[in-house]
């Protein structure tokens, strides 16, 4: 079955089939939810302890460990257990269910077993929308006639450093009729270099998502820059690109350079700039040890913690509904380029 068969425009493609935008509540929309992580090294180069905490079991005592960045297996492996229980935990309004975008591993281009979403969704209640990578033997310039995986909702995440893996991902983006998610950049050339790859396949910006703001805007100190955030904010505009302010939740440690409160004032200025029906939230949880389980914040950071907080950094009401999910569920709809 081909990808536009099923694919309608003004639809959302979910897991278990086209949801009206009007149809989900809250949206979280750059998540991982599923992650294998991947086969030991071994202990070459290593002290041996090093070694024993990789093959050790998450548990709060290791979380302060974890929170610094010690490598761990089991800290990178989510489960379809794992991940019912962190839907489940998600607020409902007893009306729209929740709606999660479960993106490609960026690095690996692996996507989400379709299978163990529709599972999940059907489990929990909860939307679920997947993201895949295109093949690039399928997508290149001598052939385009190749379709996506039914299963997909949206491309990506691509990494921006890859200008040959943009360009086939935009492609197959614009003729699908699908958004396009783009993998954190390590700078603003990169993202500029890659939104402007994406426009020469014939993908609007209107059409993409940037994630990984933190690092693009964190000071030579601690904060956000005022000229970098001041950066984004006109390459947003002049491309027309989405942004997910994501990794919202973390446990900050002495290594926090950028906060949630920062990114906090730093949303209120975009709103007040205009921006605030472009900008989207997810936790991005990629770690056993964010989850509510294991100490760490969950899945229900966003609605019941960073919401009402932003209410507090004087973003407004209106604004905060748009940040909550309506922006998200715009975004999400498919395109002409998927219309049955």
């Amino acid at each position: 079955m081909s990808a536009s068969s099923v694919r309608v425009a003004g639809m959302i493609l979910g897991v278990n089939g086209p949801l009206a935008p009007t149809a989900v509540g809250a949206v979280l929309s750059a998540e991982t939810l599923l992650r294998n992580a991947p086969p030991p090294a071994g202990n070459i180069g290593q002290a041996a302890s090093v070694s024993a905490f990789e093959r050790a079991p998450v548990t709060i005592e290791n979380l302060g460990r974890l929170l610094l960045g010690a490598a761990n297996r089991d800290d990178r492996t989510l489960t379809e257990v794992d991940a019912e229980a962190a839907l489940r935990a998600l607020p409902r309004d007893g009306v729209t269910p929740p709606l999660v975008v479960v993106l490609a591993d960026s690095v690996t281009g692996r996507a989400a077993d379709p299978a163990a979403l529709r599972r999940l969704s059907r489990a929990t209640g909860v939307s679920l929308v997947r993201g895949v990578f295109p093949d690039p033997a399928s997508w290149g310039p001598a052939r385009r006639d190749e379709t996506l995986p039914d299963s997909a909702g949206i491309v990506g995440a691509i990494p921006p450093s890859d200008a040959h893996l943009v360009a086939v991902a935009a492609t197959a983006a614009a003729l699908t009729g699908l958004p396009l998610a783009l993998a954190p950049a390590t700078g603003f050339s990169e993202l500029a270099a890659a939104l402007s790859t994406a426009r020469a396949a014939g993908l609007t910006g209107e059409r993409i998502l940037v994630t990984g703001v933190r690092p693009l805007l964190a000071a030579a100190g601690t904060g956000v820059a005022d000229a970098r955030l001041d950066e984004l904010i006109e390459l947003l505009v002049s491309s027309g690109a989405w942004l997910c302010v994501d990794d919202l939740g973390r446990i900050p440690t002495v290594r926090t350079v950028v906060s949630d409160h920062d990114l906090a004032l730093a949303i209120r200025h975009m709103v007040e700039r205009g921006l605030g029906d472009r900008i989207t939230l997810s936790v991005g949880l990629r770690n056993k040890h964010r989850l509510t389980a294991f100490g760490g914040n969950g899945l229900e950071f966003v609605a019941d913690q960073y919401l009402p907080y932003l209410g507090m950094c004087g973003v407004t009401d209106a604004a905060r509904r748009g940040l909550a999910g309506e922006n998200a569920s715009r975004f999400l709809v498919c395109s002409d380029g998927g219309t049955a």
